[in-house]
This record gives C-alpha cells, sequence and structure tokens, in this order.
C-alpha cells in the first residue's frame, strides 16, 4: 500500500498557531471537565485549562492542510485516580483537516482508551490516505482507521471477555 499524502512526523510547536488554537479548542470543548472514579466510586471532577493538556507525536502531510497530534493530561496530584494513562501513550488523537479540529475520541474517558498512531496509507484505494491507529481500551485491544474522507472512525478488535 502506498502512502499518496506523504505523512511525516512534525514538532507540535511548528504547526501553525491557527491550527494549534483550533486543536486546543477542539479538546478542551469535549474535554472540559475531566471526570474519574474513585476506589469507593465516588466521581470528581475537575476543570482543565490549556496547561494542562500535554502535547505528544505530531504528524502532517505534504500539502501541510491535515494534521494529527496526540494528546494527554498533565499528571494530577490533587487526583492520582486521574492518572489513568497507565500505559504511557497519549490517549487522544486529534484530527485537524478543512479548517476543522475533530477530537476522535471525544468524550470517552481518557483513563480507558488510548490510541497511537501506526501509519498513513491508502487501504481503500480511494487516492487519499488513511490513518492507522494501535487502539487500546479495557479489556480490547485491536486497530482503527480514520477516513478523512468519511470523517469516520472505524474499529476492529477482540475482548478478553
Amino acid at each position: 500500500m502506498s502512502d499518496p499524502d506523504r505523512w511525516h512526523f512534525v514538532n507540535f510547536k511548528k504547526i501553525p498557531e491557527s491550527v494549534q488554537k483550533k486543536i486546543i479548542s477542539e479538546v478542551l470543548k469535549h474535554r472540559k471537565t475531566q471526570k474519574c472514579t474513585e476506589e469507593k466510586l465516588n466521581v470528581k471532577a475537575i476543570t482543565l485549562s490549556e496547561k494542562d493538556l500535554l502535547f505528544g507525536r505530531a504528524y502532517k502531510n505534504k500539502k501541510g492542510d491535515r494534521f494529527a497530534v496526540a494528546i494527554g493530561i498533565r499528571e494530577i496530584k490533587e487526583m492520582p485516580d486521574c492518572n489513568g494513562n497507565e500505559m504511557g501513550i497519549p490517549s487522544a488523537y486529534l484530527i485537524y483537516s478543512n479548517g476543522n479540529a475533530t477530537d476522535l475520541l471525544q468524550s470517552q474517558e481518557w483513563n480507558y482508551r488510548n490510541l497511537e498512531l501506526l501509519e498513513a496509507a491508502d487501504a481503500n484505494h480511494d487516492g487519499t490516505s488513511e490513518l492507522f491507529f494501535a487502539d487500546y481500551q479495557y479489556n480490547r485491544d485491536g486497530f482503527s482507521v480514520y477516513d478523512f474522507k468519511t470523517g469516520k472512525l472505524t474499529e476492529y478488535g477482540t475482548s478478553s471477555h
């Protein structure tokens, strides 16, 4: 399979500032309040701001009009049960395309699912690269494919139960 869009690594700080702002705005729109459950099933919530976000690996296509950015949350000392990113993989991926940012996991709790970008390739032979992610979830592992033409993330995986 080929990668007609030529995806490659880019430092998040090298992404145009206007795109960075849209990405940050999108993640905070869906995750402004981070909830987590303690052992006693008490739900706590905190309000996130830009300073709470950690930016991991970022990728862009050759044209520079599409980006994929890994995002996690800093360690929250006041709420250790919220620090569920135990696999050390940034939890969410933000896709920026056509002037819009999309949070692939939206409001799902970050400590139950992690995505890691593996490859870009034109698997369905439509002339546009799709993004392939390792998809780690609670009691489920597999991979997901993001299709830019449909704007959908399709999951493939198995459960341990």
